[in-house]
């Protein structure tokens, strides 16, 4: 009986042990990325599981016979949004691909990892510290008994607190050569054996050196346990590294995929259909002619198609379809560039504003947090008509029916104002609307790269002068914060308050260096806002006025820190102390 006390105490003490190092290796945009990558349109792809034809007239290795048999690396390289991402997406979530590697381990037990690179995204996600602590994480997951053989000084300070023999370490801070040790010591062990396969999409998105991330994959599949399935442009580094390694290049294989798109997704629109069936021959000249434009590139298709699809919503006949086709730009550059130019007179103005809160809300040198992606319900505010909105609104000056109104008319206006090139991340949501939470970003890191060029910068800037995208994004957070109390199921930030403040405390700073004459009066806002979400923490940057100054590194006047400490709107416990 106490022998089997001790045993039970023991396995949840290393379950506790494990768990702590667990937490402490994942973060918070660690799947983030690949939830946001779009899912493949149905029955596009299926050929990757399927063993290639000898009459097959394009060159490339079959990807079933490399997960049933293969090793080392697998390659799939592409050009420019040809779809990359999206068909590692679906390996990587199809059941095909575990059916297919259960027979590469003959009856080892079998692990799988991934990790999406996104150069757009958090520091975590372009890195090669973030990619390792993914991988860490998913494995020691799946594995926790190697957890002691892979992080065996860590894996031994929190025993020993967890026993009472040490005071508490942390294992918060995670350094670059920490994680690189106990990622060798993964791939290579033997002690607990298992096979291994890692689905690594994007290496051209990395932050770093392309040799350095290719060496990384080179050795670790020197190990016989280990392969890896990656994906990239085909840069110089990666073709030399790779050539000779199993692989196919994306454009080349997905006409048919695109065909389908274009069958499912335009003709397949109601009023296209009654106009196919008086004219199918030019229906069918018409599909033709965007797959042979498209060039492999997928994310062409869908702008061109949503173009067309718009024409069919203004009455448009197929004649005036093929005319519409004919003045899009068959190159992806061009195509973007000719969609910021061609934006309705009337909209130019706030198209330039959603361009520019968006490049703003990314991380930069000096952030007192780095920025993120804005929520679709902060765009919407940042956006507001009212200038003064910020000041004027009471805390739950919305319901959960406006908000969320609120969040679809914005929807409507990236469609209409953005054409696209901005989108709310709805995938993986499985939401037919948007939801408060959903994020707002760039469609592809192709429309990121053009849009920050200086040419398209100066061009989106001659339409709103003198805008201040931080402002914006700092009214926009106050007002989210203002009714973050309003219905919490709707993940409207209220368990975030703290993110929300701190990302408002960035723009705050950026706003003061920008020197903006109103920014006094949001700092005394912020303040007020901020001091009633606290909870009393004496710690807190909202204990005072002088801590919350200090706090964003910035000069606030004298007269307006006075004007805040005699004020009685924000009650007592807010006055300068």
């Amino acid at each position: 009986m106490l022998y089997q006390t001790v045993q039970a105490k023991e396995a949840n003490i290393r379950k506790q042990v494990a768990e702590a190092i667990l937490s402490s290796l994942r973060y918070p945009t660690i799947t983030e990325r690949f939830e946001e990558v779009a899912e493949a349109h149905e029955q596009t792809f299926d050929w990757i599981f399927e063993h290639r034809s000898v009459d097959d007239k394009v060159p490339w290795d079959d990807f079933v016979h490399w997960l049933e048999h293969g090793d080392g690396i697998y390659w799939i390289n592409g050009k420019a949004a040809s779809g990359k991402s999206t068909l590692m997406k679906y390996i990587y979530q199809s059941p095909k691909t575990r059916k297919y590697l259960t027979e590469w381990a003959s009856g080892t037990v079998l692990r799988r990892a991934g990790f999406f690179f996104w150069n757009s995204g958090t520091k975590e996600q372009r890195t090669q510290a973030g990619l390792l602590r993914s991988l860490l994480h998913d494995v020691l997951q799946q594995a926790p008994n190697l957890i002691p053989v892979v992080l065996p000084s860590q894996w031994a300070s929190q025993y020993a607190s967890k026993t009472d023999m040490a005071v508490v370490s942390s294992v918060d801070s995670w350094s670059l050569k920490t994680l690189s040790i106990a990622f060798q010591v993964l791939v290579s062990q033997t002690e607990i054996p298992m096979k291994l396969c890692l689905f690594i999409d994007g290496l051209d998105e990395y932050d770093g050196s392309d040799l350095d991330i290719a060496k990384l994959f080179g050795d670790v599949v020197v190990s016989t346990h280990v392969k890896v399935c990656t994906s990239s442009r085909p840069h110089v580094v990666f073709e030399d590294a790779f050539s000779k390694r199993p692989q196919l290049r994306l454009q080349d294989l997905t006409s048919n995929d695109i065909r389908r798109y274009v069958l499912d997704r335009l003709v397949g629109d109601p009023m296209m259909e009654q106009m196919a069936c008086k004219e199918p021959a030019r229906c069918t000249e018409l599909v033709s002619e965007i797959v042979g434009n498209a060039d492999g590139v997928f994310l062409w298709v869908t702008l061109v198609v949503t173009s067309l699809l718009n024409g069919l919503a203004n009455g448009d006949r197929i004649s005036h379809l093929q005319k519409r086709l004919k003045t899009l730009p068959k190159d992806l550059t061009a195509l973007y560039k000719h969609m910021v130019l061609m934006i309705d007179e009337v909209y130019q103005e706030e198209a330039s504003q959603i361009y520019q809160i968006i490049y703003a809300a990314a991380e930069q040198p000096g952030d007192i947090v780095p920025a993120k992606p804005p929520t679709i319900l902060l765009l919407s505010f940042a956006m507001a008509d009212d200038p003064d909105l910020v000041f004027t609104a009471d805390f739950g000056f919305l319901t959960e029916t406006d908000i969320l109104q609120q969040c679809k008319s914005m929807d409507t206006m990236l469609r209409t104002r953005c054409g696209g090139l901005i989108e709310t991340q709805f995938a993986g949501s499985g939401a037919a609307n948007p939801t408060p939470w959903m994020k707002v970003s760039y469609l592809h890191r192709t429309v990121r790269d053009f849009l920050e060029t200086k040419e398209i910068q100066a061009i989106i800037k001659e339409h709103s002068a003198d805008y201040n995208p931080n402002i914006a994004l700092l009214k926009g957070a106050i007002l989210q914060l203002k009714v973050s109390r309003v219905g919490r199921h709707l993940g409207l930030g209220f368990t975030d308050k703290a993110a929300v403040l701190a990302q408002a405390r960035t723009y705050l700073r950026r706003g003061d260096d920008a020197k903006y004459a109103k920014l006094g009066d949001i700092f005394a806002e912020f303040f007020k806002v901020g001091s009633k979400l606290d909870d009393g923490n004496r710690h807190s940057p909202f204990s005072s006025t002088q801590h919350l100054a200090d706090a964003c590194r910035m000069q606030v006047p004298k007269q307006k820190i006075m004007e805040i400490r005699q004020s009685k709107l924000v009650g007592q416990r807010w006055l300068w102390r």
